[in-house]
């Protein structure tokens, strides 16, 4: 049932695919899934994408599908989209950590599909981190921007009087 994972981070796109992902807080990821059917009329059916344990999941997402009458059995491909967090005044964040995938379909529980330890979550870089990150390069600068000045005044061998 589930054919690919891919996560969309925000202002960057799709950043990886394949079987087992690693997702930073905030990250989105889509599960898509193909599966056969057969029905006798229009009919719309609703997937749940679950992160972790689906009665209690670190994420979800739901998604509506639409399955046109068919007396023959087709397969059908889609995607459910699950929104990680980094949490907030109305939102828990999405725990670090190595989570299973489920994908089921609400109106039939009994038809799931789970990948075992294929997602891991990582915590993402707040405020501090990113000022921790650049403060090298920012002291750097700053002593560059007192040492040049005195060696500009000694260019060329010339002396002050």
């Amino acid at each position: 049932m589930i054919d690919q994972l891919l996560v969309y981070r925000h202002g960057i796109g799709v950043v990886q695919s394949g079987n087992v992902v690693q997702l930073t807080q905030g990250d989105l990821l889509q599960v898509t899934v193909s599966f056969s059917y057969r029905c006798h009329e229009n009919a719309v059916i609703h997937l749940r994408g679950s992160i972790g344990d689906p009665s209690d999941p670190a994420a979800q997402g739901r998604q509506g599908v639409t399955l046109p009458a068919s007396e023959d059995v087709i397969v059908k491909t889609s995607y459910v989209n699950i929104q990680t967090s980094t949490g907030g005044i109305i939102a828990n964040a999405t725990l670090p950590g190595t989570y299973d995938i489920t994908v089921s379909v609400d109106e039939s529980p009994s038809v799931s599909d789970t990948v075992s330890a294929c997602v891991t979550v990582v915590k993402a870089a707040g405020m501090m981190d990113t000022i921790m990150s650049i403060m090298p390069f920012m002291l750097m600068i700053m002593v560059m921007g007192m040492i040049m000045p005195a060696m500009q005044g000694t260019a060329g061998g010339e002396k002050s009087e």
